[in-house]
Parts: C-alpha cells; structure tokens; sequence
C-alpha cells in the first residue's frame, strides 16, 4: 500500500493487528464507556429517588435533567466520565493487546500549539461566521439562552472536558478503527468511508435523529467523519482532526446550542430551529474555507487530495 500517513505506515511495522487482538481491544473498550455510565446513573436516580420523582423518569431526566432540578452541566461531565474510561481502555488495548505504543498516532515532531491556537480561532470564527450568514439570511432565527457570566462557566466546562470527548471519538474512528481499515483495504478512501459510516451508526441513539430523521441525522453525522478523515489524511496524524471535533462540539456546547442537542445545556445563543440542509452544506463549506487559509502553515499540499481517491 502507497500510502504516506505516518501513523498508518508504524502500524505495520509495529505490534500486531490479529483478530483477536482487535476483537480484545473493542471489548475492553465498549465494556469501560459501559462501566463509565454507572456513577451518573447512580447518581440520577439517588437525586430522583431524594425528590420522590420516580425512577421511571430516569431517560426524561437525562433528557432533560433542569426539569428534574438537575444542572445540565453536571449531567455532561458525568457522561464525559464514560469517554475517559473507554481512553484509556484504549490506550491499554492497544499496549497490551496489539503491543505498540499510543504515540504512533501523531508521529512525527511535537505540537506546535500556537499554530493550534491560531487554528482553533480561525475555526471558532468561521463557525461564528456561518451562523452569522444564516441569521442575516432569515434562513434560522437565533435567541440570547444564558446571561454572560453563566454561559462562561459553561465555556469553561467546556474546555475541560470536550477535549476528553472528542479526543476519543477521534482516536477510535480516524485513529485506531482508520489504521486497521486501511491496513485492510490498502486503501484510503474505503478505510475513510468504512470509518465514516461506523461513525455515523454510533450516534443513532442521539436525540437529533429522534428529532431531524435519521436521513437528515446521520448523513450529517458521517459528512463529519469524513472530513475529519480528510484532515488526517492531509495532516499525517489526528492533531488536527481532534482539533476540528473539538472546537466544533466547545462551539455548540457553550456558544450556540440547537434544538434536540446531545449537550443540551446553557449555552450564549440558542438556534431556535435546526436548517439540517444548510447544515449539510454549511460544514463542508466551513472545512474547505479553514483548509485554504491554513495550508501553507501546515505544508499541505492539496493535489494529494487527488491521491487520497486513487490509492
């Protein structure tokens, strides 16, 4: 396989990738984000059980916990509990079972954190500017949700915990599931869409495709992937794929929430109805204008864009 992404090539020549050594690692994995569930469901039902709300109100609870009394914010940073489990199960599975170490997945020289941070904000801005356009459009309307000082307390929630969230997301779908896809394919683009699809059927118990339809909720869902994939795959590494993920889910957990959220909590401004096909089209749209601004810092060369469909 032609392939130049770094952390794909260490995973041939490093440790092993038997099935049973995926099958181990998958296991530890789903059993630790289980088992990471457990103290705030604990926790929900001594608080609905403390109140005399029965605990058939448990689901209505998490859906909506400030009915129930519950700080929304403290539901997430529960829940996150269950993506810092299945982490460092995954980090474990793979030193234990596959034998190779976690950094394969950013080789190269370390981060460069101000042209992170530089990143971060072009995308926070572009984000902005995309909601901008569809509320001077009249395509969505938009409402102030939390007064400054509470959606900063939310901000700052955020930026502690989305990274633990979308870090694993990101290191189990581009990153661990991608390696063993490509491996497999020999290719790129079939690993990508692979990788993008199991993506996508992961987040089909959110409320958005309860809310929007599963045709609206998770083409978005694997659009996402994908493009995640396409920054792995310019990038060499998951940095700033995790990065992407990140800073898109701290802008719509503390900035500007939706109707149906997963994070339903306070945000500044609430979008007042979801636009699914503007959506559709707003996020690849936001990709491609951070890719063109970004390139050069990066070093990225975007006729290998064109490679990623033939390899």
């Amino acid at each position: 396989m032609e392939n130049s992404i770094p952390f794909i090539e260490k995973a041939k020549a490093e440790g092993n990738n038997r099935f049973f050594s995926v099958l181990g690692t998958l296991l530890l994995v789903v059993g630790a984000f289980l088992a990471g569930q457990l103290p705030l469901a604990v926790a929900i039902e001594l608080i609905l059980l403390q109140k005399g709300i029965p605990t058939e109100n448990f689901e209505a609870a998490l859906q909506a916990p400030e009915t129930y009394g519950i700080d929304p914010r403290v539901v997430f940073a529960g829940y996150v509990m269950s993506f810092a489990a299945a982490a460092l199960a995954l980090a474990a599975g793979i030193r234990w079972f596959h034998k190779r170490r976690l950094s394969n997945f950013w080789e190269g020289a370390g981060p460069d954190w101000r042209r992170l941070g530089l990143d971060g904000l072009i995308l926070l801005a572009l984000l902005g500017g995309i909601d901008a356009l569809f509320w001077l459009s009249g395509a969505v309307s938009y409402s102030m949700q939390a007064r400054p000082e509470e959606a900063l307390v939310t901000l700052g929630l955020a930026v502690v915990l989305v990274p633990i969230q979308a870090g694993l997301e990101e290191l189990l779908f581009r990153g661990y599931l991608l390696q063993l896809f490509c491996l497999g394919f020999k290719k790129f683009l079939p690993a990508a869409l692979l990788s993008s699809v199991l993506f996508s059927l992961l987040h089909t118990a959110n409320p958005e495709v309860a809310a929007y339809g599963w045709y609206w909720a998770l083409p978005a869902y694997f659009l996402f992937g994908f493009l995640a994939c396409v920054l792995v795959y310019l990038d060499g590494n998951l940095r700033t794929a995790i990065l992407f993920h990140t800073v898109n889910n701290i802008y719509g957990f503390a900035i500007v929430s939706y109707p149906n959220s997963a994070m339903p909590v306070p945000a500044l401004f609430h979008m007042e109805e979801m636009n699914m096909a503007m959506t559709l089209v707003g996020m690849p749209l936001i990709l491609l204008v951070f890719i063109l601004i970004v390139r050069k810092g990066h070093g990225w060369d975007l006729k290998t864009l064109l490679q990623m469909v033939r390899k």
